[in-house]
This record gives C-alpha cells, sequence and structure tokens, in this order.
C-alpha cells in the first residue's frame, strides 16, 4: 500500500490490507479517558461545525446540471473543508504475510477510532454493515497480539457486541486475566466512555457521524514496505526490541551456559524443538507460537517444582522473559519438552485435543487445566526417575477433560489449576487415584469410583465406552463435568456394564430438549412436570421467584431434579423429536386449573411478557405479578391481566406505567360498531383495575389526546358526567369479586362478560364517541 493521505475508512477498507495488527513488539493500548476524551471533544467541535456544501459550478459560461458530478463536488468540497487531520501513522508488512500491516506508530489512535466506529455501528443498529466492513469473517480489521489475552479478548468482544450479548456473560470470559491485561481493561473502559457519550444522539445525528469518523478523519500513512525496514525503523524508535530477538538472546544465554563439550549439542537441541513446532503448526503462521508456548509454560512448571510460583509472570511479558533468561536450562528444557511430546504425541490423543494445545490461546479456552497437571505430572515423574505408564496418563487425560468443564459457585479456572499443579507437585504417588486423593476437588468420590471402574474394566481405557462421554465437547459443556447427573438419567452406578447404547440415547433427548436454553416453550413444558421455579429475592414485601434467568442453573435445578426422570422416560417411551411436539401432549394431559402452573403453561402471552422469566408470588396463585423489563422502574404486571388477553381473544389492551396494576383499552364506534383505536382523537378508555387481592374495579374516563395521566382526572358521580376540556374518571368499584370456588379462568370469564356488558350499555346511552377517519 502506497504512502499517503487516507481517510480512516479508505485505510481500513483499502483493498491490499485485511488487518492492521499491532504485533507482539508494541506496547499495550495505554490511552485511558482522558486521552480518549481530548480527541472525542476535538472530532465534536469539527462535526459540530461541518455544514452541507451548495455549490454552483460554472462550466464554460452554463451552469452545471448534471446531479452526479454536483454531488461529488460538493462532497469533496465539505470534505476538504472539514476534514480533521489525525497525523502519521507507520506500518511495514512483509511480503510473506499478505494483507497484514504492522502498526509501529500510531495504534493508540487507530484503536481508539475502531472502537469508536464499532460503538456508532452499534447504536445506530448498523451491526451487520460494520461486520461487512471492519469484521470480515470474523477477523478484525484492527488486530491485537501484542498479548495472548488481547488478541483473544479482541474476538470476544467485537462478536458479543455485534450479537447484543454482554461480553461478561460469555463463557470464554475471565474477569482475573482480563483485569491484569492492560490493552484489554482501556478496550473495555474506552467503549463504555465512548457509548456514554452517544446516549442523547439521534438516530439521523448516529448516522451522519459514522459518515463524519469514517470519510473526515484523516490520516498520513507511510508504509516502511520491508519487515527488515520497520523492525530497524521500529528499534530507533523504541528500545524495548523486537519479539524474536528475545529467543534468539535466550538460545544463545543457555548455549553459553553449557560446558564446551555440550554446547554442539544444545544448539542441535534447540533445532530440533524449533523442527517440531514447525511441524505442528497447525493454522499459525510459523513455529514462534507453539515455541513461545513451550518456553513459557517450561517455566511456569520450573516455579511450581521450585515452589515458588509467581501469579505476576503469566501478566508480565517482561519479566517473564528475565526469568526465561536467568532460570532455565538445556537439560531442564530438554526434560519439559520430551514431557510434553510424550503427553501430546506419543500417547494416542485425539487430533482436537493435540491441535488446541498449539492453536489456542490456554489462558482463556481453559485448556491449562487439560494440559498443563498432565505435562507436569509425567515431568516431576521423569525427574524423580518414577515410570508413569500409559494407561494411568490415559486415565488422568480423561480426568482433566471432564474437570476442565467443571463450574462452581465463585470458581475460576486458575485457582483449580493452582490447587492441581500444588496437589501434583506435593505427592509422591504415581497413579490417579492415589492423586486424587490428596486434591481437594469438588465430588471427589464419584471421580476416583468412576476411575477404578475403568480401570477394573477387561476394556482398555483408551477405547471404553466412558471415553467417548469425554470428549463429547458439547455435551461436557452443558453438563459442566457432571458425569455423576448422567449416570442418573441413565440408571448407571458403576457396579455393572456402562450402557453405552441408552447413554447415547439419553445424551441425544438432551441435546434436543436444550437446544435453546431461553426457550419459553422448553420452560413451560418443563413445568408442566415440575415445579423449578427459584427464589431470587423480594419486591414490594413480597416474594420473587424465576423460571430459570440463568442458563447455567438448568442442570442442578432442572436436570438433577428427580422429576426429571420422567420426562426422560417419556422420551424413550413416545420417542420424540421435537420439544413442540413433546409439549402438545402435555398441554392435553395439565388441566389443573387451581394449580398456578396451569397458566404459565397453557397461556402463550402468560410467559411470553415475562422477559426476565421472574414474577411476584403473593399467598394466591390469582395474585401473581409477571415480571416484564419494557420498563424497569414500573415492570409489574398483574397474572390476571395477561389472562384477561386470551379470554377476550384481544391484544389491544396497553399496559399503564403509572401504576402496575391496570390494564386499558381505548374504545371509539366506527360504523356503529364499537372498536379498540389507540389514536390521538375522542375516545372512551376503559381500565381494568385489580384493587387489592381478589377485588377488581372498573374506571371509565373520557380521552383527548394521546397521555393518559392517572393522578389528574376528576371524580364523576357516573359516568355520563362528561364535561368539555376535561378528564372525568368514574370508577364503578369493587365491581367483582374473586370466587374460591371458581377457577381462575372461569373468574375471568365472568369479569370478561362484565365488561363486555359495561361496553353495550355505553353504546346504547350515546357516550362511546364515534372515530371519524
Amino acid at each position: 500500500m502506497k504512502t499517503g493521505r487516507y481517510s480512516l475508512k479508505d485505510l481500513l477498507t483499502h483493498n491490499e490490507i485485511d488487518q492492521l495488527v499491532i504485533p507482539e513488539l508494541q506496547r499495550d493500548y495505554v490511552w485511558e479517558e482522558e486521552q480518549v476524551n481530548r480527541v472525542w471533544e476535538s472530532l465534536m467541535k469539527r462535526w459540530n461545525k461541518k455544514t452541507k456544501a451548495d455549490l454552483s459550478v460554472n462550466v464554460n459560461g452554463n451552469n452545471l446540471t448534471n446531479n452526479t458530478i454536483l454531488q461529488h463536488l460538493q462532497q469533496v468540497y465539505t470534505t476538504l473543508q472539514f476534514k480533521q487531520k489525525m497525523g502519521f501513522i507507520y506500518a511495514y508488512h512483509d511480503k510473506q504475510l499478505p494483507g497484514q500491516f504492522f502498526l509501529i506508530d500510531g495504534q493508540q489512535r487507530i484503536t481508539t477510532f475502531y472502537l469508536l466506529l464499532l460503538v456508532l455501528y452499534t447504536k445506530a443498529e448498523k451491526k451487520d454493515a460494520f461486520s461487512k466492513l471492519y469484521y470480515d469473517n470474523k477477523f478484525p480489521k484492527v488486530d491485537y497480539k501484542v498479548r495472548e489475552s488481547a488478541y483473544e479478548f479482541m474476538r470476544l468482544f467485537i462478536e458479543d457486541t455485534l450479537k447484543g450479548k454482554d461480553y461478561k456473560q460469555n463463557k470464554d470470559f475471565f474477569e482475573i486475566e482480563y483485569t491484569n491485561d492492560i490493552t484489554v481493561q482501556n478496550l473495555r473502559n474506552n467503549f463504555d466512555f465512548l457509548e456514554k457519550q452517544l446516549v442523547a444522539f439521534s438516530n439521523d445525528q448516529l448516522v451522519d457521524l459514522i459518515d463524519f469518523v469514517e470519510n473526515y478523519v484523516e490520516f498520513n500513512y507511510f508504509d516502511t514496505q520491508l519487515s527488515a525496514q520497520g523492525e530497524r525503523l521500529y528499534l530507533y524508535m523504541n528500545s524495548r526490541g523486537y519479539h524474536l530477538s528475545h529467543q534468539e538472546k535466550l538460545r544463545a544465554n543457555l548455549i553459553e551456559k553449557c560446558s564446551k563439550e555440550d554446547k554442539k549439542e544444545a544448539g542441535a537441541l534447540w533445532e530440533e524443538w524449533q523442527d517440531f513446532f514447525f511441524e505442528y503448526k497447525f493454522s499459525n503462521e510459523n513455529a514462534d507460537q507453539g515455541f513461545e508456548l513451550f518456553l513459557y509454560y517450561a517455566s511456569v512448571l520450573k516455579q511450581y517444582l521450585e515452589g515458588n510460583f509467581d501469579r505476576e509472570i503469566e501478566f508480565q511479558t517482561e519479566k517473564l522473559k528475565t526469568y526465561e533468561i536467568d532460570n532455565l536450562d538445556i537439560i531442564f528444557l530438554s526434560k519439559a519438552f520430551s514431557a510434553l511430546k510424550k503427553v501430546l504425541i506419543e500417547i494416542e490423543n485425539p487430533s482436537r485435543f493435540i491441535e488446541d494445545f498449539f492453536t489456542k490461546s490456554l489462558k482463556t479456552l481453559n485448556l491449562r487445566i487439560r494440559v498443563l497437571p498432565l505435562w507436569f505430572w509425567y515431568l516431576n515423574g521423569n525427574l524423580n526417575a518414577q515410570t508413569i505408564n500409559d494407561k494411568e496418563l490415559y486415565l488422568f487425560r480423561n480426568f482433566l477433560i471432564n474437570y476442565s468443564h467443571t463450574r462452581e459457585v465463585a470458581d475460576e479456572p486458575t485457582v483449580r489449576l493452582d490447587q492441581i499443579l500444588e496437589g501434583i507437585s506435593k505427592s509422591e504417588k504415581y497413579d490417579v487415584v492415589g492423586i486424587l486423593n490428596d486434591l481437594q476437588i469438588p465430588r471427589k468420590e464419584h471421580e476416583i469410583n468412576k476411575i477404578n471402574y475403568i480401570k477394573d474394566s477387561p476394556v482398555e481405557s483408551i477405547n471404553h465406552p466412558i471415553e467417548e462421554v469425554y470428549f463429547d465437547e458439547k455435551l461436557n459443556k452443558f453438563l459442566e463435568g457432571r458425569t455423576d447427573i448422567l449416570f442418573k438419567l441413565i440408571y448407571f452406578n458403576l457396579d455393572s456394564d456402562f450402557p453405552k447404547d441408552k447413554a447415547n440415547n439419553v445424551i441425544n433427548i438432551l441435546g434436543i430438549l436444550f437446544h435453546d436454553l431461553r426457550s419459553k416453550m422448553l420452560r413451560k413444558y418443563i413445568l408442566s412436570y415440575f415445579d423449578y421455579s427459584t427464589h431470587t429475592g423480594n419486591s414490594a414485601g413480597k416474594e420473587k421467584w424465576a423460571l430459570m434467568p440463568d442458563s447455567r442453573a438448568w442442570l442442578n435445578t432442572v436436570v438433577n431434579n428427580d422429576g426429571f426422570l420422567d420426562i426422560i422416560k417419556d422420551w424413550e417411551t413416545k420417542q420424540y423429536t421435537s420439544v413442540k411436539d413433546a409439549y402438545k401432549d402435555r398441554l392435553a394431559l395439565f388441566n389443573d386449573e387451581q394449580d398456578w402452573r396451569y397458566y404459565f403453561i397453557k397461556f402463550i402471552s402468560v410467559l411470553e411478557h415475562t422477559q426476565s422469566n421472574q414474577f411476584i408470588w403473593s399467598d394466591n396463585f390469582f395474585d401473581i405479578k409477571l415480571l416484564n423489563n419494557i420498563n424497569p422502574s414500573q415492570w409489574d404486571v398483574y397474572l390476571v391481566t395477561k389472562i384477561f388477553i386470551e379470554i377476550s381473544k384481544t391484544e389491544s389492551i396497553s399496559f399503564n406505567n403509572f401504576g402496575d396494576s391496570i390494564a386499558y383499552t381505548d374504545l371509539v364506534l366506527e360504523n356503529n360498531e364499537v372498536v379498540t383505536k389507540f389514536v390521538d382523537t375522542d375516545r372512551l378508555c376503559i381500565d381494568i383495575v385489580y384493587e387489592k387481592q381478589g377485588k377488581w374495579a372498573i374506571d371509565i374516563f373520557y380521552k383527548k389526546d394521546e397521555m393518559l395521566n392517572l393522578r389528574n382526572f376528576a371524580v364523576a358521580n357516573s359516568y355520563n358526567e362528561w364535561k368539555e376540556g376535561y378528564f372525568i374518571k368514574y370508577r364503578n368499584s369493587n365491581c367483582y369479586n374473586y370466587e374460591m370456588n371458581k377457577s381462575l379462568k372461569e373468574n375471568l370469564e365472568q369479569l370478561n362478560k362484565l365488561i363486555m356488558d359495561l361496553i353495550f350499555n355505553l353504546k346504547n346511552e350515546n357516550l362511546i364517541p364515534e372515530y371519524k377517519s
């Protein structure tokens, strides 16, 4: 890409540029709110001055009439007049890596504007356009490689933001690790800051600002062309040094520590390791990532062996490099390499297990728990002249894979990893059961019994059918490693042959049932078997309950419930293929109208209204409030009001934000028929008021405009006291009392009839305004 002046959009979408990469040699993204605010204020000052040009162009004495040319000239003129210059940026590219341009100066500005584009496109509901322009094929146009956690977070953050999800709820988001990453923290904080600046912007303003940022913000781009030139320029500008130089420095230092006769062998070992990581580079660009990972975790494991692990090493690159130079030696690295090669390559592993180690970030994907303890255990054995056989390695690997999915309350993967590594370093046992006996892990007895079952089985552990369960990634994410729950569902208690066919059938059922954890139908279906509502606090003095607001709660609250066994039995007997078909069968069977669940299960609108799946429970089931987050400050609406919609067969009812016990409908006469019209015209308004437990009232208003403010109505003695220019309210208080001997449905049908009779009387007395279109 040629050196020159480029708008931000032209720079990021240039056909030669796939990505602007902030390489590992660069510093972190260190801009904070103060620096971002200065750029924002400068940008706003320029944007507010921008006005549309109104040009009149004369060509050879004649006015230009070609609108296309004229509009283009007007755009060019406006851009030249109001463009925002953002200075120079420097980058280099390697001919072997086409499309990737490595920034060596300008990363703070480019990153900030990339964040601003993400905020603008998200707020303007143009997420697809952003993906197409700046996140094509899930490759961010501005990519961080200063640290693996920043690299992974960039994708996680953009992906969830474009999907409208909270990235902090993502399974791959680990607060502790990201809190210690300067780049990640500033990306998060600056995005939030920019988002706050746009709160009051209209959609038209957002669209106009997108155009301004893309086409009026200008950079002077300088391409240093060749990789080597780029490195020299960087070394001139920044004395921290280039990333690969550390490997060379470490190599020289390691060889220097060797005796004269061992130096040649040390150099040959280094070349062997490089060849190995090149052979297993998979999708990596070269062998460096795998090699760096090896050196990194060799340093971590050495510290555990020495009993002085420094957690800051994990987040401070320079400190880690210093440790590697001062403490690593060829003998230890040789043993560490042999141990890693053994547990990854020399025992039979699924290809995915091997590839993940070399290509994924062990920090953010929780793969550390699967590999590091296994590597450490075998390394520790070698260093202590102990032999660990392959079967034990298989068993420990399978336990670790299972354990990597385990999630406990307030549990962090780093804490569990520390516990395992510390337990191994203190243990003198070299069998899996012995190791597990020394560890503090959840459901220890089950895990030990399971391993003993496999060890005692005539089937080899590497081919054991339980192993298939370990490697079912999707299943284990849902089960969170809880094979004890799966065994319960298939009635397996480790005293008979493993029922492989039954297990596969149950796993298939779980996959269909929980395909969509947000499904309202799924919630209603399971509710028809047993009450799984959970207490979540209090509201207005009453208890607040939820029907699975958190997807993590499904496993323990529902699947581990004894009543769930009945669901499995029904699916096995009736061979359902969808939740919809199973739900239809349960609808026909569930007919207890005195059970509060009946109304959640039978009436579509009830649970659909509870966006948060929460409700307020009072003493009687007819006094239940559904929690809806349309308006966070006034979000309680009575269950009976929602059911009234079902009974009256109309959805022309609105919920009033001035009180949580009101639902109203507006009525006019049109062609001598009473119809619902939510329009700005004279009309009658009827409110259904739930006064107190089991008692109903009806309010009648005469409305003259769009607004309905319940607190500003004068009270009439009868509903024919309408006065011109006033809002008059007539209340028929205590018009209906709930009859306990009847179902909620029957009571509401009676209330519905009462309201319909009232509407008929109002029509006959000519009190309903006539609507004229």
